[in-house]
């Protein structure tokens, strides 16, 4: 695994992967990821960091409620 992976979680959220072994379980009520930050991008994609080693993936936004869009820009 070299990108960042974003899985929906079973339990109604969201679980962000990433191959240095950062993870993060987030339910949809949450605004923020705190070990990850989102940029949203143009046209419905958004770029998701690492904090902790800095590693970068873009995607592509097919469902809004991952927080993308509501994500604050930084």
């Amino acid at each position: 695994m070299k990108d960042i992976e974003l899985i929906p979680d079973p339990i109604d959220g969201w679980i962000m992967m990433c191959p240095c072994g950062a993870t993060e379980i987030r339910t949809r009520k949450c605004t923020r990821w705190e070990t990850f930050e989102l940029h949203a991008l143009e046209l419905n994609r958004y770029r998701i960091t690492c904090k902790t080693c800095g590693n970068a993936t873009e995607k592509r936004s097919l469902d809004s409620k991952i927080g993308v869009t509501s994500a604050t820009p930084s």
